[in-house]
């Protein structure tokens, strides 16, 4: 069985900058600790024109990582979340626990996995959620469209923590919820990602505004 431990190396190269330029797009990489909005509407994590990026906190939303099912959509998932990494940004993936031990947390090529559940529920996973998210204080937040249902609460919990949320919209599975359930996925995040036109085209059918979802290819 698959036991966690640390392990060293470089991480993957960073093939996602189009997500990290999407993120950026938000408007919410902190350039210092989180503050209240200043008079002018600005915030400090609101960096001005001509000054360089800091670095931002991810949190990575999905129950499922490549070593749950080892899927296209999974392995884009971890591309984006080790690629973020990579760049300088401090990612956290929210995820349900699949290592031995009483670790609830590790590192691997500079993503933190924290496991929400011991194990795949999706019940479970999303009544969490949300606590999970605050203890993570993000920036910003990149969720799986599946389950719906995660991205949704994600999105909810987004307004709460003052967090956009970016949607990668890969696929979506018949089993996961109702049409309905998708639809909310698409119509609730700050922007929605898609790895093609045609998953673009899905997104859009499912109710995404046309201008909020950007192709970034495989």
């Amino acid at each position: 069985p698959f036991r966690a431990v640390p392990v060293g190396g470089p991480s993957a190269s960073c093939r996602r900058s189009r997500v990290v330029l999407t993120l950026r797009s938000c408007g919410h990489e902190k350039t210092q600790p989180r503050t209240p909005p200043f008079g002018d509407g600005t915030t400090s994590f609101n960096t001005p024109p001509g000054q360089p990026h800091a670095s931002m906190r991810v949190a990575v939303v999905s129950m499922y990582t490549p070593d749950h099912r080892d899927t296209r959509g999974c392995r884009r998932t971890r591309r984006v979340a080790e690629g973020l990494a990579d760049a300088g940004h401090e990612v956290t993936w929210l995820c349900s626990q699949w290592w031995d031990g009483t670790d609830r947390s590790f590192r691997r090529n500079g993503v933190v996995y924290r496991g929400v559940t011991q194990g795949p529920a999706a019940g479970s996973f999303r009544s969490k959620l949300p606590f999970a998210l605050r203890r993570v204080g993000p920036d910003v937040i990149h969720a799986a469209v599946s389950p719906p249902g995660h991205a949704t609460t994600a999105a909810t919990t987004g307004r709460l923590v003052r967090a956009p949320v970016v949607v990668d919209w890969w696929e979506t599975h018949p089993t996961d919820a109702t049409a309905s359930g998708y639809r909310k996925a698409a119509r609730k995040p700050t922007r929605v990602i898609a790895p093609s036109e045609t998953a673009r085209t899905s997104a859009r059918e499912h109710g995404a505004d046309g201008d909020d979802v950007i192709v970034a290819p495989e």
